[in-house]
């Protein structure tokens, strides 16, 4: 049977989500909360692994927009002026 082709998303998509997330709340999250909030904004499941690995590889940064607060929680960088 024939499926129809997914939908073409630019890379970074799922980064762009999180970040909106992140951006809507006041208080870190945790990453399960985060892909709930993620696929509702998206309109559509997204993998829980992409979602994870992209929270680990930007928190990894010191200059990334996402921060590990605590062991599984993380929030928006705030901005040092």
């Amino acid at each position: 049977m024939h499926q129809p082709a997914a939908p073409e998303l630019r890379p970074g998509w799922v980064y762009e989500v999180v970040v909106a997330v992140l951006a809507a709340t006041n208080e870190p999250l945790r990453p399960r909360d985060i892909i709930q909030l993620a696929a509702r904004l998206h309109g559509d499941p997204i993998a829980p692994s992409s979602v994870r690995n992209c929270l680990r590889m930007v928190s990894a940064r010191n200059d990334g927009a996402i921060e590990r607060v605590a062991y599984g929680t993380y929030r928006l960088r705030s901005i040092r002026m």
